[in-house]
Protein backbone atom coordinates (compact mmCIF):
# COMPACT_ATOMS: atom_id res chain seq x y z
CA UNK A 1 0.00 0.00 0.00
CA UNK A 2 1.25 3.57 -0.69
CA UNK A 3 2.71 4.86 2.44
CA UNK A 4 1.16 8.19 2.13
CA UNK A 5 -2.37 6.71 2.20
CA UNK A 6 -1.35 5.43 5.61
CA UNK A 7 -1.02 9.35 6.54
CA UNK A 8 -4.25 10.42 5.06
CA UNK A 9 -6.56 7.57 6.71
CA UNK A 10 -5.76 9.52 9.85
CA UNK A 11 -8.18 12.06 8.42
CA UNK A 12 -10.75 9.58 8.64
CA UNK A 13 -11.70 9.54 12.23
CA UNK A 14 -12.10 13.31 12.27
CA UNK A 15 -13.89 13.56 8.99
CA UNK A 16 -16.48 10.83 8.38
CA UNK A 17 -18.36 12.00 12.02
CA UNK A 18 -18.46 15.65 11.17
CA UNK A 19 -19.42 14.86 7.52
CA UNK A 20 -22.62 13.16 8.97
CA UNK A 21 -23.64 15.78 11.22
CA UNK A 22 -23.44 17.97 8.22
CA UNK A 23 -25.22 15.36 6.08
CA UNK A 24 -28.07 15.20 9.41
CA UNK A 25 -28.15 18.80 9.62
CA UNK A 26 -28.97 19.46 6.33
CA UNK A 27 -31.10 16.62 4.85
CA UNK A 28 -33.92 17.35 7.49
CA UNK A 29 -35.39 15.35 10.58
CA UNK A 30 -37.37 12.70 8.78
CA UNK A 31 -34.06 11.42 6.95
CA UNK A 32 -32.86 8.11 7.20
CA UNK A 33 -29.09 9.59 7.68
CA UNK A 34 -29.62 9.58 11.43
CA UNK A 35 -29.60 5.59 11.41
CA UNK A 36 -25.96 5.44 9.82
CA UNK A 37 -25.35 7.47 13.80
CA UNK A 38 -23.63 4.18 15.28
CA UNK A 39 -21.19 4.02 12.36
CA UNK A 40 -19.44 7.55 13.00
CA UNK A 41 -17.14 5.64 15.22
CA UNK A 42 -15.99 2.49 13.54
CA UNK A 43 -13.41 4.11 10.79
CA UNK A 44 -11.66 5.88 14.11
CA UNK A 45 -11.45 1.90 15.85
CA UNK A 46 -10.29 0.88 13.08
CA UNK A 47 -7.62 3.22 12.34
CA UNK A 48 -7.06 2.59 16.36
CA UNK A 49 -6.57 -1.08 15.57
CA UNK A 50 -4.92 -1.87 12.42
CA UNK A 51 -2.47 1.70 11.36
CA UNK A 52 0.80 1.37 12.36
CA UNK A 53 2.36 4.38 13.94
CA UNK A 54 2.53 7.33 11.99
CA UNK A 55 1.85 11.01 11.65
CA UNK A 56 -0.10 13.61 9.11
CA UNK A 57 1.27 16.70 9.16
CA UNK A 58 -1.13 19.63 7.41
CA UNK A 59 0.73 22.76 6.86
CA UNK A 60 -2.63 24.74 5.79
CA UNK A 61 -5.17 24.36 7.75
CA UNK A 62 -5.03 25.97 11.82
CA UNK A 63 -1.59 27.35 10.93
CA UNK A 64 0.04 23.93 10.74
CA UNK A 65 -1.70 21.24 12.07
CA UNK A 66 -0.48 17.73 12.58
CA UNK A 67 -2.34 14.66 13.50
CA UNK A 68 -0.54 11.55 15.31
CA UNK A 69 -1.03 7.99 16.50
CA UNK A 70 1.40 6.47 18.36
CA UNK A 71 2.09 4.02 21.53
CA UNK A 72 0.76 7.35 23.36
CA UNK A 73 -2.40 8.37 21.55
CA UNK A 74 -3.67 4.56 20.36
CA UNK A 75 -4.78 3.67 24.11
CA UNK A 76 -7.06 6.54 23.91
CA UNK A 77 -8.55 6.39 20.52
CA UNK A 78 -9.28 2.97 21.21
CA UNK A 79 -11.23 3.86 24.43
CA UNK A 80 -12.92 6.99 22.69
CA UNK A 81 -13.69 4.87 19.53
CA UNK A 82 -14.94 1.97 21.81
CA UNK A 83 -17.54 4.09 24.09
CA UNK A 84 -18.52 6.27 21.19
CA UNK A 85 -19.56 3.41 19.66
CA UNK A 86 -21.39 2.31 22.66
CA UNK A 87 -23.12 5.80 23.43
CA UNK A 88 -24.24 6.15 19.84
CA UNK A 89 -26.23 2.44 19.79
CA UNK A 90 -27.35 3.21 23.17
CA UNK A 91 -28.80 7.00 21.71
CA UNK A 92 -29.91 5.80 18.93
CA UNK A 93 -32.14 2.96 20.67
CA UNK A 94 -33.30 5.91 23.21
CA UNK A 95 -34.49 7.97 20.95
CA UNK A 96 -36.07 5.57 18.20
CA UNK A 97 -39.57 6.89 18.65
CA UNK A 98 -38.65 10.49 18.14
CA UNK A 99 -36.50 9.66 14.77
CA UNK A 100 -38.95 12.18 12.82
CA UNK A 101 -38.53 14.96 15.39
CA UNK A 102 -36.11 17.74 15.48
CA UNK A 103 -34.97 16.81 18.57
CA UNK A 104 -33.42 13.38 17.95
CA UNK A 105 -31.99 15.44 14.95
CA UNK A 106 -30.71 18.23 17.79
CA UNK A 107 -29.12 15.39 19.54
CA UNK A 108 -27.23 13.33 16.85
CA UNK A 109 -25.54 16.21 15.75
CA UNK A 110 -24.22 17.30 18.81
CA UNK A 111 -23.09 13.35 19.69
CA UNK A 112 -21.39 14.02 16.02
CA UNK A 113 -19.84 17.25 17.07
CA UNK A 114 -18.32 15.50 20.56
CA UNK A 115 -17.21 12.67 18.82
CA UNK A 116 -15.51 14.27 16.13
CA UNK A 117 -13.52 16.75 18.99
CA UNK A 118 -12.53 13.97 21.27
CA UNK A 119 -10.93 11.71 18.06
CA UNK A 120 -9.29 15.08 17.84
CA UNK A 121 -8.27 15.39 21.08
CA UNK A 122 -6.48 11.60 20.51
CA UNK A 123 -4.83 12.28 17.55
CA UNK A 124 -3.78 16.00 18.01
CA UNK A 125 0.13 16.40 17.62
CA UNK A 126 0.10 20.06 17.87
CA UNK A 127 -1.37 22.88 20.34
CA UNK A 128 -3.99 24.17 17.78
CA UNK A 129 -5.63 20.93 17.10
CA UNK A 130 -5.74 20.56 20.89
CA UNK A 131 -7.03 22.99 21.46
CA UNK A 132 -9.65 23.71 18.73
CA UNK A 133 -10.87 19.56 19.67
CA UNK A 134 -11.02 20.36 23.08
CA UNK A 135 -13.12 23.31 22.39
CA UNK A 136 -15.80 21.93 20.07
CA UNK A 137 -16.04 18.41 22.30
CA UNK A 138 -16.61 20.44 25.35
CA UNK A 139 -19.42 22.80 23.59
CA UNK A 140 -21.12 19.96 21.60
CA UNK A 141 -21.40 18.04 25.16
CA UNK A 142 -23.38 21.54 27.17
CA UNK A 143 -25.77 21.02 24.07
CA UNK A 144 -26.16 17.42 24.43
CA UNK A 145 -26.36 18.43 28.53
CA UNK A 146 -29.05 21.27 27.18
CA UNK A 147 -31.16 19.02 25.44
CA UNK A 148 -32.18 16.57 28.53
CA UNK A 149 -35.26 16.22 30.00
CA UNK A 150 -34.07 16.61 33.84
CA UNK A 151 -33.57 20.39 35.08
CA UNK A 152 -30.30 19.03 36.95
CA UNK A 153 -29.23 17.94 33.62
CA UNK A 154 -29.56 21.75 32.17
CA UNK A 155 -28.05 23.01 35.46
CA UNK A 156 -25.03 21.03 35.15
CA UNK A 157 -24.79 21.89 31.64
CA UNK A 158 -25.15 25.93 32.16
CA UNK A 159 -22.36 25.40 35.09
CA UNK A 160 -20.13 23.53 32.65
CA UNK A 161 -20.30 26.51 29.89
CA UNK A 162 -19.23 28.94 32.45
CA UNK A 163 -16.59 26.97 33.49
CA UNK A 164 -14.81 26.21 29.74
CA UNK A 165 -14.99 29.88 29.29
CA UNK A 166 -12.56 30.03 31.86
CA UNK A 167 -11.20 26.66 31.17
CA UNK A 168 -10.10 27.35 27.40
CA UNK A 169 -9.17 31.26 28.43
CA UNK A 170 -6.69 29.86 30.58
CA UNK A 171 -5.91 26.91 27.91
CA UNK A 172 -5.83 29.30 25.19
CA UNK A 173 -3.21 31.75 27.06
CA UNK A 174 -0.81 28.27 28.00
CA UNK A 175 -0.16 27.74 24.50
CA UNK A 176 0.30 31.53 23.28
CA UNK A 177 3.13 31.67 25.89
CA UNK A 178 4.62 28.14 24.90
CA UNK A 179 4.40 28.91 20.87
CA UNK A 180 5.96 32.27 21.21
CA UNK A 181 8.89 30.61 23.24
CA UNK A 182 9.91 28.62 20.52
CA UNK A 183 7.93 29.56 17.07
CA UNK A 184 6.21 26.28 16.87
CA UNK A 185 2.64 24.91 17.86
CA UNK A 186 3.98 21.02 17.43
CA UNK A 187 3.02 19.32 21.13
CA UNK A 188 7.32 18.17 21.20
CA UNK A 189 8.30 21.76 20.70
CA UNK A 190 5.66 22.72 23.44
CA UNK A 191 7.38 20.23 25.93
CA UNK A 192 10.50 21.53 25.15
CA UNK A 193 9.03 25.20 26.36
CA UNK A 194 7.65 24.00 29.22
CA UNK A 195 11.30 22.25 30.04
CA UNK A 196 13.10 25.51 29.24
CA UNK A 197 10.50 27.88 30.87
CA UNK A 198 11.61 30.01 33.65
CA UNK A 199 8.07 30.63 34.56
CA UNK A 200 6.88 26.92 36.24
CA UNK A 201 4.64 28.61 38.70
CA UNK A 202 2.56 30.80 35.83
CA UNK A 203 2.31 27.71 33.44
CA UNK A 204 1.34 25.13 36.05
CA UNK A 205 -1.53 27.53 37.22
CA UNK A 206 -2.81 27.70 33.69
CA UNK A 207 -2.15 23.84 33.48
CA UNK A 208 -4.18 23.58 36.93
CA UNK A 209 -7.20 25.03 36.63
CA UNK A 210 -7.55 24.64 32.52
CA UNK A 211 -7.32 20.90 32.34
CA UNK A 212 -8.68 20.72 35.91
CA UNK A 213 -12.24 22.17 35.08
CA UNK A 214 -12.44 19.61 32.33
CA UNK A 215 -11.18 16.48 34.72
CA UNK A 216 -13.69 17.94 37.63
CA UNK A 217 -11.27 18.06 39.92
CA UNK A 218 -12.14 19.57 43.57
CA UNK A 219 -13.04 23.37 42.94
CA UNK A 220 -14.30 22.44 39.52
CA UNK A 221 -16.28 19.69 40.23
CA UNK A 222 -20.19 21.37 40.78
CA UNK A 223 -20.73 20.77 36.60
CA UNK A 224 -19.48 16.78 36.85
CA UNK A 225 -21.44 15.70 39.86
CA UNK A 226 -25.13 16.77 38.67
CA UNK A 227 -24.38 15.72 35.23
CA UNK A 228 -23.59 12.54 36.37
CA UNK A 229 -26.51 12.19 38.44
CA UNK A 230 -29.34 13.40 35.84
CA UNK A 231 -28.22 12.11 32.50
CA UNK A 232 -28.83 9.30 30.81
CA UNK A 233 -26.26 5.93 30.16
CA UNK A 234 -25.47 6.92 26.82
CA UNK A 235 -24.76 10.65 28.12
CA UNK A 236 -22.81 9.05 31.20
CA UNK A 237 -20.54 7.19 28.85
CA UNK A 238 -19.96 10.61 26.44
CA UNK A 239 -19.15 12.14 29.69
CA UNK A 240 -16.21 9.58 30.77
CA UNK A 241 -14.90 9.93 27.39
CA UNK A 242 -14.67 13.82 27.74
CA UNK A 243 -12.84 13.98 30.94
CA UNK A 244 -10.70 11.10 29.96
CA UNK A 245 -9.73 12.80 26.33
CA UNK A 246 -9.80 16.65 27.69
CA UNK A 247 -9.38 16.40 31.42
CA UNK A 248 -6.80 13.78 31.69
CA UNK A 249 -5.00 13.46 28.43
CA UNK A 250 -4.05 16.79 27.99
CA UNK A 251 -1.57 16.42 30.90
CA UNK A 252 1.10 13.55 29.28
CA UNK A 253 0.47 15.14 25.94
CA UNK A 254 2.04 18.81 26.92
CA UNK A 255 4.51 17.63 30.08
CA UNK A 256 7.96 16.36 29.06
CA UNK A 257 7.55 14.28 31.89
CA UNK A 258 10.62 12.38 32.64
CA UNK A 259 12.89 15.74 31.68
CA UNK A 260 11.14 18.07 33.83
CA UNK A 261 11.90 18.50 37.66
CA UNK A 262 9.07 20.90 39.53
CA UNK A 263 8.78 20.03 43.38
CA UNK A 264 6.77 22.25 44.91
CA UNK A 265 4.20 22.15 42.01
CA UNK A 266 4.24 18.30 42.34
CA UNK A 267 3.59 18.48 45.88
CA UNK A 268 0.72 21.13 44.96
CA UNK A 269 -0.58 18.89 42.27
CA UNK A 270 -0.35 15.50 44.99
CA UNK A 271 -2.41 17.83 47.33
CA UNK A 272 -5.35 18.85 45.01
CA UNK A 273 -4.94 14.69 43.66
CA UNK A 274 -5.79 13.94 47.80
CA UNK A 275 -8.20 16.45 48.04
CA UNK A 276 -10.24 15.50 45.47
CA UNK A 277 -10.24 11.68 46.81
CA UNK A 278 -11.12 12.59 49.88
CA UNK A 279 -13.85 14.34 48.73
CA UNK A 280 -15.19 11.80 46.18
CA UNK A 281 -14.96 9.22 48.83
CA UNK A 282 -16.81 11.54 51.60
CA UNK A 283 -19.75 12.18 49.08
CA UNK A 284 -20.30 8.29 48.26
CA UNK A 285 -20.40 7.37 51.64
CA UNK A 286 -23.36 10.24 52.61
CA UNK A 287 -25.01 9.59 49.23
CA UNK A 288 -27.09 6.61 48.28
CA UNK A 289 -28.11 7.61 44.37
CA UNK A 290 -25.65 5.44 42.30
CA UNK A 291 -25.46 9.00 40.20
CA UNK A 292 -23.27 9.80 42.97
CA UNK A 293 -21.24 6.76 43.00
CA UNK A 294 -20.64 7.10 39.62
CA UNK A 295 -19.19 10.61 39.46
CA UNK A 296 -17.14 9.96 42.96
CA UNK A 297 -15.87 7.25 40.86
CA UNK A 298 -14.94 9.40 37.61
CA UNK A 299 -13.33 11.91 40.75
CA UNK A 300 -11.18 9.44 42.46
CA UNK A 301 -9.72 8.26 38.69
CA UNK A 302 -9.11 11.87 38.10
CA UNK A 303 -7.19 11.95 41.52
CA UNK A 304 -5.21 8.55 40.87
CA UNK A 305 -3.69 10.08 37.52
CA UNK A 306 -3.01 13.34 38.94
CA UNK A 307 -1.50 12.03 41.87
CA UNK A 308 0.60 9.67 39.29
CA UNK A 309 1.41 13.26 37.40
CA UNK A 310 2.17 15.02 40.71
CA UNK A 311 4.82 12.45 41.45
CA UNK A 312 6.21 12.02 38.09
CA UNK A 313 7.01 15.71 38.26
CA UNK A 314 8.06 15.83 41.25
CA UNK A 315 10.73 13.21 40.97
CA UNK A 316 11.77 13.30 37.54
CA UNK A 317 14.26 9.66 38.35
CA UNK A 318 10.87 7.67 39.08
CA UNK A 319 8.47 9.38 36.17
CA UNK A 320 9.64 6.34 33.59
CA UNK A 321 7.94 4.09 36.21
CA UNK A 322 5.18 5.73 37.01
CA UNK A 323 4.41 7.02 33.49
CA UNK A 324 4.92 4.22 31.38
CA UNK A 325 1.66 2.27 31.58
CA UNK A 326 -0.74 5.66 31.91
CA UNK A 327 -2.38 5.24 28.65
CA UNK A 328 -2.80 1.66 29.05
CA UNK A 329 -4.09 2.23 32.77
CA UNK A 330 -6.69 4.76 31.14
CA UNK A 331 -7.60 2.37 28.86
CA UNK A 332 -8.68 -0.50 31.04
CA UNK A 333 -10.07 1.29 34.35
CA UNK A 334 -12.32 3.61 31.26
CA UNK A 335 -13.83 0.66 29.60
CA UNK A 336 -13.90 -1.70 33.01
CA UNK A 337 -16.27 1.44 34.42
CA UNK A 338 -18.19 2.32 31.41
CA UNK A 339 -19.11 -1.81 31.69
CA UNK A 340 -19.85 -1.49 35.20
CA UNK A 341 -22.32 1.22 34.67
CA UNK A 342 -23.91 -0.48 32.00
CA UNK A 343 -24.45 -3.67 33.72
CA UNK A 344 -25.18 -2.20 37.12
CA UNK A 345 -27.68 -0.01 35.33
CA UNK A 346 -29.52 -3.26 33.62
CA UNK A 347 -29.58 -5.52 36.59
CA UNK A 348 -31.26 -2.75 38.84
CA UNK A 349 -33.80 -2.14 35.92
CA UNK A 350 -34.86 -6.11 35.82
CA UNK A 351 -34.00 -6.20 39.59
CA UNK A 352 -31.71 -9.45 38.64
CA UNK A 353 -29.60 -10.88 41.31
CA UNK A 354 -28.45 -13.50 39.33
CA UNK A 355 -25.66 -13.37 36.44
CA UNK A 356 -26.12 -9.33 35.55
CA UNK A 357 -24.95 -9.02 39.62
CA UNK A 358 -22.27 -11.53 39.59
CA UNK A 359 -21.06 -9.89 36.26
CA UNK A 360 -21.31 -6.42 37.70
CA UNK A 361 -19.36 -7.56 40.79
CA UNK A 362 -16.68 -8.93 38.47
CA UNK A 363 -16.21 -5.25 36.39
CA UNK A 364 -16.39 -3.90 39.68
CA UNK A 365 -13.10 -5.64 40.71
CA UNK A 366 -11.54 -5.15 37.40
CA UNK A 367 -12.02 -1.18 38.00
CA UNK A 368 -10.09 -1.88 41.47
CA UNK A 369 -7.37 -3.82 40.15
CA UNK A 370 -6.96 -1.15 37.62
CA UNK A 371 -4.86 0.86 40.44
CA UNK A 372 -2.27 -2.45 41.32
CA UNK A 373 0.04 -1.50 39.70
CA UNK A 374 0.12 2.17 41.21
CA UNK A 375 -0.35 1.13 44.39
CA UNK A 376 2.56 -1.33 43.93
CA UNK A 377 4.78 1.15 43.13
CA UNK A 378 3.80 3.34 46.33
CA UNK A 379 5.08 0.11 48.75
CA UNK A 380 8.22 0.54 46.76
CA UNK A 381 10.48 2.50 48.43
CA UNK A 382 12.72 3.68 45.72
CA UNK A 383 9.45 6.15 45.00
CA UNK A 384 9.65 9.04 46.57
CA UNK A 385 6.77 10.26 48.02
CA UNK A 386 5.50 6.91 46.99
CA UNK A 387 3.07 6.89 50.49
CA UNK A 388 0.80 9.38 48.35
CA UNK A 389 -0.67 6.93 45.85
CA UNK A 390 -2.08 4.44 48.64
CA UNK A 391 -4.77 7.14 49.46
CA UNK A 392 -6.05 7.02 45.72
CA UNK A 393 -5.63 3.52 44.96
CA UNK A 394 -7.01 1.92 47.85
CA UNK A 395 -9.93 4.78 47.43
CA UNK A 396 -10.80 3.91 43.63
CA UNK A 397 -11.04 0.19 45.06
CA UNK A 398 -13.54 1.13 47.93
CA UNK A 399 -15.46 2.99 45.68
CA UNK A 400 -15.66 0.04 43.22
CA UNK A 401 -16.51 -2.46 45.74
CA UNK A 402 -19.27 -0.08 46.86
CA UNK A 403 -21.13 0.86 43.44
CA UNK A 404 -22.20 -2.98 43.07
CA UNK A 405 -24.15 -2.30 46.29
CA UNK A 406 -25.22 0.97 45.73
CA UNK A 407 -28.61 1.63 47.10
CA UNK A 408 -31.40 3.21 44.98
CA UNK A 409 -33.08 5.84 47.39
CA UNK A 410 -37.20 5.50 47.06
CA UNK A 411 -37.73 9.12 45.81
CA UNK A 412 -35.09 8.38 42.85
CA UNK A 413 -37.17 4.92 41.54
CA UNK A 414 -39.28 6.34 39.45
CA UNK A 415 -37.00 9.37 38.21
CA UNK A 416 -34.34 6.97 36.87
CA UNK A 417 -36.55 4.60 35.38
CA UNK A 418 -37.74 7.27 33.35
CA UNK A 419 -34.22 8.66 32.30
CA UNK A 420 -33.64 4.90 31.54
CA UNK A 421 -36.18 3.73 29.50
CA UNK A 422 -33.97 2.70 26.41
CA UNK A 423 -32.64 -0.43 28.52
CA UNK A 424 -32.22 -3.41 26.31
CA UNK A 425 -30.60 -6.54 25.69
CA UNK A 426 -28.45 -4.14 23.20
CA UNK A 427 -27.10 -2.30 26.93
CA UNK A 428 -26.79 -5.72 28.37
CA UNK A 429 -24.64 -6.55 25.09
CA UNK A 430 -22.82 -3.21 24.91
CA UNK A 431 -22.18 -3.90 28.75
CA UNK A 432 -20.50 -7.51 27.86
CA UNK A 433 -18.70 -5.86 24.87
CA UNK A 434 -16.96 -3.63 27.11
CA UNK A 435 -16.22 -5.82 29.74
CA UNK A 436 -14.21 -8.26 27.23
CA UNK A 437 -12.42 -5.65 26.06
CA UNK A 438 -11.19 -4.39 29.73
CA UNK A 439 -10.40 -7.91 30.79
CA UNK A 440 -8.33 -8.04 27.57
CA UNK A 441 -6.50 -5.21 28.23
CA UNK A 442 -5.89 -6.30 31.72
CA UNK A 443 -4.05 -9.53 31.06
CA UNK A 444 -2.44 -7.99 28.48
CA UNK A 445 -1.59 -5.32 30.31
CA UNK A 446 -0.17 -8.14 33.19
CA UNK A 447 1.67 -9.86 30.53
CA UNK A 448 3.69 -6.58 28.96
CA UNK A 449 1.78 -6.63 26.00
CA UNK A 450 1.16 -3.31 24.71
CA UNK A 451 -0.96 -2.25 21.36
CA UNK A 452 2.29 -0.69 19.24
CA UNK A 453 1.80 -2.51 16.07
CA UNK A 454 -0.30 -3.26 13.43
CA UNK A 455 -3.68 -5.56 14.36
CA UNK A 456 -3.63 -7.69 16.65
CA UNK A 457 -0.22 -8.35 16.34
CA UNK A 458 0.88 -6.88 19.65
CA UNK A 459 4.63 -6.30 20.69
CA UNK A 460 5.51 -7.30 24.25
CA UNK A 461 6.90 -4.03 26.30
CA UNK A 462 9.93 -4.47 28.64
CA UNK A 463 10.53 -3.33 32.02
CA UNK A 464 7.22 -2.68 32.53
CA UNK A 465 5.81 -2.29 36.15
CA UNK A 466 2.92 -4.45 35.43
CA UNK A 467 5.22 -7.31 34.65
CA UNK A 468 6.08 -8.48 38.43
CA UNK A 469 5.08 -12.13 39.58
CA UNK A 470 2.09 -12.51 41.62
CA UNK A 471 4.82 -14.29 44.28
CA UNK A 472 6.64 -10.79 44.43
CA UNK A 473 5.73 -9.63 48.48
CA UNK A 474 4.91 -5.72 46.83
CA UNK A 475 2.41 -7.36 44.44
CA UNK A 476 0.72 -9.94 47.44
CA UNK A 477 0.86 -6.58 49.78
CA UNK A 478 -1.27 -4.37 47.24
CA UNK A 479 -3.81 -6.91 46.24
CA UNK A 480 -4.52 -7.85 49.88
CA UNK A 481 -4.96 -4.10 50.38
CA UNK A 482 -7.36 -3.59 47.56
CA UNK A 483 -9.20 -6.70 47.98
CA UNK A 484 -9.81 -5.15 51.57
CA UNK A 485 -10.37 -2.05 50.68
CA UNK A 486 -12.74 -3.47 47.71
CA UNK A 487 -14.68 -5.61 50.28
CA UNK A 488 -15.01 -2.85 53.06
CA UNK A 489 -16.51 -0.73 49.89
CA UNK A 490 -19.13 -3.63 49.29
CA UNK A 491 -19.78 -4.24 52.90
CA UNK A 492 -20.71 -0.69 53.79
CA UNK A 493 -23.05 -0.33 50.21
CA UNK A 494 -24.78 -3.29 51.27
CA UNK A 495 -25.12 -2.03 55.20
CA UNK A 496 -26.44 1.19 53.96
CA UNK A 497 -28.97 -0.77 51.65
CA UNK A 498 -30.74 -2.47 54.84
CA UNK A 499 -30.72 0.21 56.78
CA UNK A 500 -35.08 1.63 57.47
CA UNK A 501 -35.54 4.57 55.49
CA UNK A 502 -37.71 6.39 57.98
CA UNK A 503 -36.33 8.50 60.94
CA UNK A 504 -35.15 7.04 64.16
CA UNK A 505 -34.22 8.34 67.42
CA UNK A 506 -30.28 8.72 67.91
CA UNK A 507 -28.51 6.60 71.05
CA UNK A 508 -26.00 9.11 72.08
CA UNK A 509 -23.31 8.27 74.48
CA UNK A 510 -22.84 10.45 77.55
CA UNK A 511 -19.28 12.74 75.73
CA UNK A 512 -21.23 13.01 72.52
CA UNK A 513 -23.91 14.35 74.05
CA UNK A 514 -22.19 16.59 76.41
CA UNK A 515 -19.35 17.48 73.29
CA UNK A 516 -22.93 18.35 70.50
CA UNK A 517 -24.58 20.75 73.11
CA UNK A 518 -21.39 22.52 73.94
CA UNK A 519 -21.02 23.46 70.14
CA UNK A 520 -24.31 24.05 70.23
CA UNK A 521 -24.13 26.59 72.73
CA UNK A 522 -20.44 27.83 71.23
CA UNK A 523 -22.39 28.65 67.51
CA UNK A 524 -25.10 30.25 69.66
CA UNK A 525 -22.50 32.64 71.14
CA UNK A 526 -20.72 33.26 67.53
CA UNK A 527 -24.02 34.18 66.14
CA UNK A 528 -24.70 36.38 69.10
CA UNK A 529 -21.10 37.97 68.52
CA UNK A 530 -21.86 38.59 64.87
CA UNK A 531 -25.52 39.97 65.14
CA UNK A 532 -24.02 43.02 67.67
CA UNK A 533 -20.72 43.66 66.71
CA UNK A 534 -19.42 42.49 62.96
CA UNK A 535 -20.71 44.36 60.19
CA UNK A 536 -23.24 43.00 57.77
CA UNK A 537 -21.15 41.26 54.55
CA UNK A 538 -19.45 38.97 57.72
CA UNK A 539 -22.77 37.69 58.98
CA UNK A 540 -23.20 34.92 55.87
CA UNK A 541 -19.76 33.46 57.51
CA UNK A 542 -20.42 33.56 61.09
CA UNK A 543 -23.95 32.26 60.22
CA UNK A 544 -22.60 29.43 58.19
CA UNK A 545 -20.01 28.53 60.94
CA UNK A 546 -23.05 28.34 63.58
CA UNK A 547 -25.03 26.41 61.12
CA UNK A 548 -22.24 23.81 61.21
CA UNK A 549 -21.51 23.73 64.79
CA UNK A 550 -25.37 23.37 65.41
CA UNK A 551 -25.98 20.08 63.64
CA UNK A 552 -26.50 17.31 65.87
CA UNK A 553 -24.06 14.55 64.45
CA UNK A 554 -21.39 14.52 62.46
CA UNK A 555 -22.72 12.93 59.46
CA UNK A 556 -25.11 16.10 58.97
CA UNK A 557 -22.26 18.20 59.70
CA UNK A 558 -20.13 16.54 56.61
CA UNK A 559 -22.98 16.54 54.27
CA UNK A 560 -23.34 20.66 55.20
CA UNK A 561 -20.23 20.86 54.00
CA UNK A 562 -20.19 19.23 50.98
CA UNK A 563 -23.29 20.77 50.28
CA UNK A 564 -21.40 23.55 50.98
CA UNK A 565 -18.82 22.88 48.37
CA UNK A 566 -20.84 22.66 45.54
CA UNK A 567 -22.43 26.37 45.55
CA UNK A 568 -21.10 29.26 43.67
CA UNK A 569 -19.98 31.16 46.62
CA UNK A 570 -17.36 28.43 47.68
CA UNK A 571 -16.14 27.35 44.08
CA UNK A 572 -15.48 31.05 43.82
CA UNK A 573 -13.68 31.55 46.75
CA UNK A 574 -11.67 28.35 45.83
CA UNK A 575 -10.42 30.12 42.58
CA UNK A 576 -10.22 33.23 43.78
CA UNK A 577 -7.77 31.93 46.63
CA UNK A 578 -6.32 29.60 43.96
CA UNK A 579 -5.47 32.32 41.74
CA UNK A 580 -4.12 34.77 44.43
CA UNK A 581 -1.56 31.85 45.40
CA UNK A 582 -0.23 31.53 41.91
CA UNK A 583 0.48 34.91 41.70
CA UNK A 584 1.91 34.93 44.46
CA UNK A 585 4.08 32.41 43.48
CA UNK A 586 5.00 33.66 40.08
CA UNK A 587 5.99 36.89 41.84
CA UNK A 588 8.14 35.93 44.09
CA UNK A 589 10.17 33.25 41.80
Amino acid sequence: MNPQLWHDVLLLPLLWPLLLALLIAVAGSGSRIQRWLPTAAVPALIVAVTLPPTSLDLPTVLLGAGLRLDPTSRPLLILTASLWLVSTVLLQRRHQPLSHHDHHRRVAVLALLAMGGTFGLALANDGIVLFAAGTLAGYALYGLLQQGTDRCARAAGRRLVILLVLSDLLVFELLLILAHAVGSTALAALQDAIRASASANVLFGLLLVGFGVKAGVLGAHLWLVPAFRSASDAVQLILITYVAAAGLFGWLALLPLGSMHWPNQGLVLIGLALATLSYAVLRAMLRTDPGDAASSLIMALSALWLCAIGLAIHDPQSAPRLTADLPLFLLHITLAFAALLLLRSRAEQRQCKGWRMTLTALMALLVALAALPFLRLGLDVEIKLGWALWWPSLGVALLAGRSVMQPRAAQDQERSLTRRSGHSRQQTLAGIGLAAGAAAVAGAAALGIAPNAVGLAWRLVPASHWSHTVLDPLTLVALISLATAFIGGWASGGRRARRPTRPQARSWSRTEGTAATGLRLLGHRLDHLARATLPAWRDAAWHGVHRLVAQRSWRTRLAFIEARLTQWDAILTILVLLGLGIAWLALSH
